[in-house]
């Protein structure tokens, strides 16, 4: 049977987990914010699935002891909260890794289309020799 202090235990051991779980968020928008590379970016993305797994195991085990059904409902109204703004988080964050590969293949574009302009401007810029022509 599970006893007043071990729910409580249980219960801060979750609190923890969504506090891991925020802090993981906050430090993606700040890497979005401050345009930190994709690859970092993807690292701390990885960190917050991570804290997401680890947040509902911790719910699934506090939530186990709970008997009334609606403190049960009121705590897995929590969860969805939670659920909700870690997918907000993980899609702004995928958004911005997309962008960021957007971005690159336009620079790439646009380094093929300078460098195929070159030999066109090269050729622009040269004096045209008249051609003679035979009688």
């Amino acid at each position: 049977m599970a006893t007043d202090g071990n729910i409580k235990d249980l219960k801060i051991k979750r609190r923890n987990a969504k506090a891991a779980l925020t802090r993981q968020g906050n430090a993606i928008y700040l890497m979005m914010q401050e345009h930190q590379a994709p690859e970092e970016v993807r690292s701390q993305l990885q960190r917050l699935e991570v804290a997401f797994d680890d947040l509902v195991k911790k719910h699934e085990v506090y939530t186990e002891l709970i008997d009334n059904e609606e403190e049960f409902n009121n705590e897995e109204a929590w969860l969805a909260e939670c659920q909700h703004r870690f997918i907000s988080t993980h899609g702004d964050a995928r958004k911005y890794l997309d962008t960021d590969k957007n971005e690159e293949k336009l620079l790439q574009l646009n380094r093929r289309k300078n460098q195929a302009q070159i030999p066109a401007q090269k050729l622009c810029n040269q004096k045209m020799i008249p051609i003679k022509r035979r009688a």
